[in-house]
């Protein structure tokens, strides 16, 4: 019954609509305890401590650590995210996790919000235990089978009104049956690229060169959606995982 109202809440969210500007946000409601119409909305009273402190199964952590450390710095991340990956090895860091399906250009754009937002409570949870490490970490779904979601975003057009399907066409051969992570980009990422709607933007060829660096052909879809989050985050310590490896899984293996 508790999920059925949930969800009922979340079907009618006049306690989000009654929200005004630079008032205090639903996750900072939820975190105080004193709102009743939040409360629904989520599984369980916030306790920081308690959350941070929640552990599932015995892990070793030097292990993750360097796996971290080698997927980051394949993907070029910047000394605070390798920093950060090898933080993970000690028992006191604690982390804010946050992810997304992997997608051409980062897919949707609430994925950036996502990852700042996961900064951003990182670097509070930090301050709040008296600068005891907490690293943001940004998890890509890989293993996701929706290839046709992942090769048509929406994209804004220059009129601020429309949205545009941009499709990447199926190269030969690009079957909708596995982890699209794996899959390999066509030659033709790069006029896809190109053809980008960014007419008037000032950052246009800024952006389009950001794209060309990290969706080369030939670079499997999660590597690079990893290098373009890092380049658009550089100094953010932000710590990105494929869970789509082999001894990653192993070590989730007792959570499932």
């Amino acid at each position: 019954m508790e999920n059925a109202a949930a969800v009922a809440s979340v079907d009618h969210p006049a306690c989000i609509e009654r929200i005004p500007p630079g008032s205090a946000t639903l996750q900072d409601r939820y975190r105080l305890g004193e709102d009743p119409d939040v409360r629904p909305l989520f599984p369980r009273p916030w306790d920081g401590e308690a959350n941070l402190d929640r552990r599932i199964a015995p892990l070793d952590r030097v292990r993750l650590a360097e796996i971290l450390v080698d997927q980051n710095r394949r993907w070029q991340g910047g000394e605070a995210a390798l920093t950060n990956a090898a933080m993970i090895g000690h028992d006191q860091t604690r982390v804010v996790v946050t992810g997304q399906q992997v997608g051409l250009a980062l897919g949707p754009l609430f994925t950036v919000y996502k990852a700042v937002t996961a900064i951003q409570q990182a670097r509070r949870l930090a301050r709040e235990r008296g600068g005891a490490p907490v690293v943001p970490v940004f998890w890509m779904a890989t293993e996701d089978h929706d290839l046709a979601e992942v090769l048509q975003p929406l994209v804004l057009q220059s009129d601020l009104g429309a949205w545009k399907p941009l499709s990447l066409a199926r190269p030969p051969g690009m079957k909708n049956a596995g982890a699209v992570g794996r899959l390999t980009l066509p030659d033709s990422i790069e006029g896809w690229i190109q053809q980008l709607p960014m007419a008037g933007s000032d950052f246009a060829e800024d952006v389009r060169a950001l794209l060309h660096a990290s969706y080369a052909p030939g670079t499997r879809l999660s590597d690079a959606f990893a290098k373009l989050l890092h380049r658009l985050l550089p100094d953010s310590g932000l710590v990105i995982i494929d869970a789509d490896h082999p001894e990653l899984k192993a070590m989730a293996a007792p959570l499932w």
